[in-house]
């Protein structure tokens, strides 16, 4: 066919085209580094050069008076409205920026420290474009005085894009100078970056001699990416000279997946032309995926002759297709060929997108995929997206499907989503559903999303709709592990009078090791309330685990208070460790003096003398 025609020997084209790149880049060069600036007259123009301002001339030339003067009015305005902290201002902010002068940039840039991490960024990086578009020589120059590193790295890549946007040889010949202030790696990510954006190949040929920086995956994983848009068998042939690793699998894998985005037929027919060619699955998947969109049938006839099962299963599950293009019934023909198991994942993405704009016909055409089809997977995008609009209705809907644990699951995520919005709505819903386990599992997600929103109170009023004492157990913990963050004293006041709160152990475990973080006294004053069984030793198991890393003393004591013997045992040997760790002297005194099983006695004293040959040492 017309793509196989075009294909010649991977190998022979890589190493052609790979060849032809360094040819060019060979021939091209590097402009030669400037002569070496005599010292005195180095420091004299450095000397002329204000921190604050690094530079006064514009890409046109010096400032116009006028010019100046309405900068230094918009730093003015900046400077007001940055008084407000709150961020509201960004636009207008945005908006003025374009009117700053390049020596009130470096001014501009201090100004928004107290503003909210998201604007602030956004800010930050306008005024250093800004900067770097009037001047980026100025710009440079200024990164070694700048203290935060977060805008250094601004301006290095403003400054970096800039460069190379006038003179890529230029930005590349700033390599071969001091760091200003920056890692050699950040500073060579950041100028090579910027000179792929519009010379990719000069970029990748320049890394080619800089074979120290191919621990930075991602610096040659984007050089492959941005020239295999305009050239993507000469990224591909790039990728393929690299050394063994990471970097280059990444390189290989980004240069092949834009290829396959852009040609599909030609990279299918490359894969199954080069057996020997260990492709990433990923590859496989990319051409699938941007086959199908425009030409579904030969996509289908590509997937069934791969020969390896993990290809194909790959392939399946990124087909994308589009059935308004297609239409409803062409779809569901195409979505027939699919294997079983991979046919509702692709289903899931058509009416996902479907259902956006054609909620019934989406939910029509699934319910008339063939037998055998998981159309709860694919009913689970929409059902996701339904329960945060009209939850009642979703509800409603899956109400009429046959049960199932899929349909459970379903009616779990309508209403845990439905119980953060709206509790009362959703409790009341879910107190007319009949008693039995289906109530049981949906309570349960709708009481912990309950408690995410709401008092834990509130939320353990709603223990009643549960039955299943499994359902119940969990609910409970996780009640009282949020609980004792706010209220451990509450909580376990609520614990105690819950009829069946000796069958509650890691409930009592949460509590104990959320509480102790909180109030360490008052949950040693609650655990001494409490009756010897499992609960307790429960809860000063969490306790022990607690405080055993500021308090290992504390720790060992309470551990040895444990009934369990294989759980104090245990507790004891962890605290006692650490204790020896932090007072070796203290805790050989108390090994001493309290009475412990003789085998336990053994094994800490060991460890103590383990510990004290050490010390010595």
């Amino acid at each position: 066919m017309a793509a196989g025609r075009r294909i010649v020997s991977l190998t022979s084209l890589l190493w052609l085209v790979l060849g032809l790149s360094l040819g060019i880049f060979a021939g091209r060069g590097f402009r030669p580094a400037p002569p070496a600036e005599p010292e005195p007259a180095r420091k004299a123009r450095h000397r002329n050069v204000a921190p604050a301002a690094p530079s006064t001339e514009s890409a046109t030339g010096s400032i116009a008076p006028s010019e100046n003067a309405k900068s230094r009015s918009v730093l003015e305005t900046l400077r007001r409205l940055a008084a407000d902290k709150s961020g509201n201002s960004l636009g207008t902010c945005l908006g003025l920026i374009r009117d700053l002068a390049a020596s009130d940039c470096r001014e501009a840039l201090d100004l928004f420290h107290g503003w909210p991490n998201g604007e602030r960024q956004i800010i930050h990086r306008a005024i250093a474009a800004r900067w770097a578009s009037l001047d980026p020589e100025g710009t440079w120059r200024a990164i070694s005085s700048v203290r935060n590193r977060d805008i250094a790295n601004l301006l290095c890549l403003e400054a970096a894009r800039e460069l190379a946007k006038r003179d890529p040889d230029a930005a590349l010949a700033k390599l071969s100078q001091p760091s200003p202030g920056l890692s050699e790696f950040i500073f060579t990510h950041f100028v090579i970056t910027a000179v792929a954006e519009n010379d990719p190949a000069r970029a990748a040929a320049f890394l080619l001699t800089r074979r120290k920086f191919i621990q930075d995956e991602d610096l040659f994983r984007n050089v492959a990416a941005k020239w295999a848009k305009s050239n993507a068998e000469g990224a591909v042939a790039w990728a393929t000279s690299l050394p063994e690793g990471r970097a280059r699998s990444q390189a290989l894998k980004a240069a092949w997946n834009i290829w396959a985005e852009k040609d599909p037929a030609a990279v299918g027919a490359i894969i199954k032309s080069s057996p020997h060619v260990r492709f990433d699955r990923s590859i496989v998947g990319s051409v699938a995926s941007a086959w199908s969109k425009d030409n579904p049938g030969a996509a289908f006839a590509w997937i069934e002759s791969l020969p390896a099962q993990a290809d194909r299963d790959r392939a399946w599950s990124s087909l994308e297709l589009d059935v308004q293009k297609l239409g409803a019934a062409a779809t569901l023909e195409l979505i027939k060929r699919i294997p079983t198991d991979q046919r509702g994942q692709v289903a899931a993405r058509i009416v996902s997108e479907w259902a956006r704009t054609d909620r019934s016909a989406a939910l029509a055409w699934l319910e008339r995929l063939p037998e055998g089809s998981d159309r709860n997977q694919a009913l689970r995008p929409i059902v996701d997206e339904w329960a945060v609009s009209e939850p009642g209705q979703a509800v409603a809907y899956l109400a009429g499907l046959p049960a199932s644990d899929a349909k459970t699951d379903l009616l779990r995520r309508v209403a845990g989503t439905w119980a953060a919005q709206d509790s009362e709505a959703a409790i009341q819903w879910l107190q007319g559903l009949p008693a039995g386990s289906e109530r049981d599992q949906v309570a349960s997600s709708a009481i912990k999303a309950l408690g995410e929103v709401v008092e834990p109170a509130r939320a353990a009023q709603f223990l009643t709709l549960l039955e299943s004492p499994v359902q119940r157990r969990e609910v409970v913990q996780e009640i009282a592990a949020r609980w004792g963050r706010s209220d451990g004293a509450a909580a376990a006041q609520w614990l105690g009078q819950l009829s069946d709160a000796d069958s509650h152990a890691n409930a009592y475990h949460s509590l104990a090791r959320q509480w102790a973080f909180v109030d360490q006294d008052a949950t040693a004053r609650w655990m001494e309330s409490l009756p010897p069984g499992a609960s307790r030793d429960s809860a000063i198991g969490a306790f022990v685990e607690s405080i055993d890393g500021y308090d290992p003393a504390l720790a060992t004591f309470w551990a040895a208070a444990i009934e369990n013997p294989s759980e104090r045992d245990k507790n004891i040997r962890s605290a006692f460790e650490r204790w020896l760790q932090r007072d070796t002297e203290a805790a050989r005194n108390w090994l001493q003096q309290v009475q412990l099983d003789e085998g336990l006695r053994l094994a800490l004293a060991q460890a103590s003398e383990e510990r004290l040959r050490k010390s010595v040492k």
